[in-house]
């Protein structure tokens, strides 16, 4: 007998999507049972101290470490004594200062160095602040190459994390003077980023350091520029009082932040670069004047106030 399509036989149990089984655990391990527990404080420390070598993520061990007394112990010490980076983060989530600082200066290889700006912007996102500098300290101590302080100081600025900009600055090396990135200083290309994303307090934090308000570099675009497309009207507002130009970089490739700040239909910004001296016809970039791009993107607020301001309805 061989069951027809309408009498086939169903399976016991399909679970549907509403129903479907959630893994056990997604990002943390879950806790261990008892009988685990007891299980892996049975084994001798060289079993254990094999089992802590092969785990990949710090989550990992500290769930580890939580299981017994013996085991935390165990399982720092010995990954403090590998000089790994998976205690390094451990004692940075959990603010252990003592244990990171006895970890930082024994002998090893510096993984310190190798991630500092991810672990910089961890401690500071924890609250932990004396990590941050002496994350610093010993980065300082290793000698760290230009790349690493460069690193951790973008990192900050498109992060916004003003206390680790203000660190960071203050520990960079004499020689980074001339070290040029898209063809200008690493502080305004540091502006630039920071500019865009928002962070008015860092901006302050670079410009109080030396950054050139109007260095445009390879890039041919300002931090001015920048904080215009994005409607950053305070930002731009503090670049212009650092002598940042109004009609900064217009060129064929880019416009200006007058054109950008129109284009996006930003009127607050329009109005405070209208009365800072903005050119109003020019006509940079691929999209036309201040008033065309207005008028192409629909923003008819705007268009009303360039028209009152003088501008150039004869190609609109």
């Amino acid at each position: 007998h061989r069951p027809t399509p309408l009498h086939r036989p169903t399976p016991l149990h399909r679970p549907t999507p509403l129903h479907r089984p959630t893994p056990l655990y997604r990002c943390t391990p879950p806790p261990y049972s008892m009988q685990a527990k007891r299980n892996l404080i049975m084994l001798p420390d060289e079993v254990l101290m094999t089992i802590v070598d092969h785990l990949n993520c710090y989550q990992s061990v500290f769930a580890l470490s939580q299981t017994s007394q013996r085991l935390h112990c165990l399982a720092i010490d010995y990954l403090c004594q590998k000089k790994s980076v998976l205690a390094i983060f451990h004692c940075i989530d959990n603010g252990h200062q003592t244990i990171l600082s006895r970890l930082i200066e024994q002998p090893g290889p510096p993984l310190v160095k190798d991630t500092l700006n991810n672990m910089l912007l961890r401690a500071e996102s924890k609250g932990h602040r004396g990590i941050c500098e002496m994350l610093l300290r010993a980065c300082k101590s290793i000698n760290a190459d230009n790349r690493t302080y460069l690193c951790a100081l973008m990192s900050a600025a498109q992060g916004g994390f003003a206390h680790v900009t203000k660190l960071v600055l203050h520990v960079i090396p004499d020689d980074m003077e001339d070290h040029k990135i898209d063809g200008c200083d690493y502080r305004t290309a540091a502006l630039r980023i920071s500019s865009e994303k928002g962070h008015e307090e860092v901006v302050r934090l670079l410009l109080d350091a030396g950054a050139p308000a109007n260095d445009n570099g390879d890039r041919c675009v300002s931090a001015i520029q920048m904080a215009a497309q994005e409607g950053h009207e305070e930002i731009v507002r503090v670049l212009l009082q650092a002598g940042g130009d109004v009609n900064s970089n217009q060129n064929v490739f880019y416009p200006s932040p007058l054109q950008l700040a129109s284009g996006k239909g930003h009127m607050g910004l329009v109005k405070l670069l209208l009365e800072a001296g903005a050119s109003i016809d020019v006509s940079a970039g691929f999209d036309g004047t201040a008033l065309q791009r207005a008028l192409k993107h629909g923003h008819q607020d705007v268009v009303k106030l360039l028209l009152e301001a003088g501008a150039s309805d004869q190609s609109s």
